[in-house]
């Protein structure tokens, strides 16, 4: 496009061919790259932008801005990103002072013009989603948080350690119940996955029971103590176990959760998988016993087990 083409087409873009006025007519990011093509082949060395159309430059540098008049090519800046060519060629200076430099030109762009203006000069472009203030650069779009999630991914946010209590506590008689429990309960960890802020919310759903001798069960319930049962010492409950033989023992728990993950949001995402976490194990001493272990006198209390 000629020079007389390009500006009659600028001049119908903006309203109409109309004397220049100090107000100057602002041309959104979409008219001036209609008009001009992404900016008339301008320079997009990052540094500055020169493109010869007719404009009036709007509003204040302010202070902080510097401009070389001298046609050094050096340029102009300002600590809101704007890039001047002094020179008035076709390529771009060799960019401003402000921090950190301008951003990078996009083709996307806002001009201030008046295609009336009686001077040829540089147009003054301005990247429409460049940040502001010094060496600010085009702003970022934080990544979308996942829309799922895996047992692997939340693996740095591992559950409470899980712990396993016996009774009695060390020691047990071949042939007598002995009960185990766990205190595993539903709870939450807050931390970061896959670089976003999340809570994470663990839930036991089944205990692996290894009593140390061979045997093994699985349950959906953790256990209590015989007190918290209302339960007789040595009575049978829903994890306990019955040794056959003398030995030294070491039982142990594996608890199974499954998972959710809260983000910042507040929406809640299931996590897919489910994450074992084994106790320590508990050593017991088993004993053979000729007598008969009774909770008080069995002449007093016939009742009571085993009398």
């Amino acid at each position: 496009m000629v020079w007389p083409e390009f500006l009659l087409a600028l001049a119908l873009a903006t309203g109409g061919l109309a004397p220049a006025s100090p107000t100057a007519i602002v041309l959104t990011c979409a008219d001036f790259e209609i008009q001009t093509g992404a900016c008339g082949g301008a320079s997009t060395d990052g540094d500055s932008v020169s493109v010869n159309v007719e404009e009036t430059y709007v509003g204040d540098p302010g202070p902080s801005d510097s401009y070389d008049g001298g046609g050094s090519g050096d340029g102009y800046s300002s600590d809101d990103t704007w890039a001047y060519d002094g020179g008035g060629g076709d390529s771009g200076g060799s960019g401003g002072g402000a921090s950190g430099g301008p951003p990078p030109f996009t083709p996307s762009a806002s001009a201030l013009a008046s295609p009336m203006s009686s001077l040829l000069t540089p147009v003054l472009c301005r990247a429409c989603d460049a940040g502001g203030g010094g060496g600010g650069g085009p702003t970022t779009t934080p990544p979308r948080p996942p829309t799922s999630f895996t047992i692997s991914d939340v693996l740095t946010l591992a559950p409470a350690s899980v712990t396993l209590t016996a009774e009695p506590s060390t020691w047990s008689i071949v042939g007598s119940h002995t009960n185990f429990y766990t205190a595993a309960t539903k709870h939450s960890a807050a931390g970061s996955v896959l670089g976003h802020p999340v809570t994470v919310t663990f839930t036991p759903v089944t205990y692996r029971w290894d009593y140390g001798d061979g045997t093994t069960q699985e349950t959906t319930t953790p256990g209590a103590s015989w007190a918290t049962l209302g339960q007789d010492d040595f009575s049978a409950t829903a994890t306990s176990h019955v040794y056959a033989e003398k030995a030294t023992v070491e039982a142990s728990v594996t608890v199974v959760y499954t998972a959710v993950v809260t983000l910042a949001s507040g929406s809640s995402i299931p996590v897919t998988g489910t994450l074992n976490r084994a106790s320590t194990t508990v050593a017991l001493e088993l004993f053979n016993a000729d007598t008969v272990i009774t909770v008080g006198d069995c002449n007093e209390h016939p009742e009571q087990p085993r009398c």
